[in-house]
């Protein structure tokens, strides 16, 4: 995947499980794959869980399925109609909410 750059590419967005036009699931080798090419290039992994977030597969995050965490989840459907709402982890948080001197 030459396309993810270090310092030009800042995320990377992905469904761990699609379910418009049908299911169709990522491989955990693929998931496990971006995790590692996001750590290489210092950029975030997102995992877009709007259809299968909170529960919907039957563990609470979708990407439990795979055992391979994102950086951050983005959710709305599963959480009050459309209402939109994105997840992160500490160390996100702690990055994103550095302000430079």
């Amino acid at each position: 995947m030459s396309w993810l750059v270090q310092g030009e590419t800042c995320a990377v967005f992905v469904e761990p499980l699609q379910g418009e036009g049908g299911i169709n699931t990522a491989h955990s080798e693929f998931l496990q794959g971006l995790r590692d090419l996001c750590d290489e290039a210092g950029a975030l992994l997102v995992f877009d869980e709007v259809q299968c977030g909170l529960g919907r597969t039957g563990k609470l995050w979708a990407w439990e399925h795979f055992g391979v965490q994102p950086d951050m989840m983005t959710l709305a459907k599963p959480l009050a109609g459309e209402l939109g709402c994105q997840v992160e982890t500490k160390n996100m948080t702690q990055a994103t909410s550095t302000v430079p001197s």
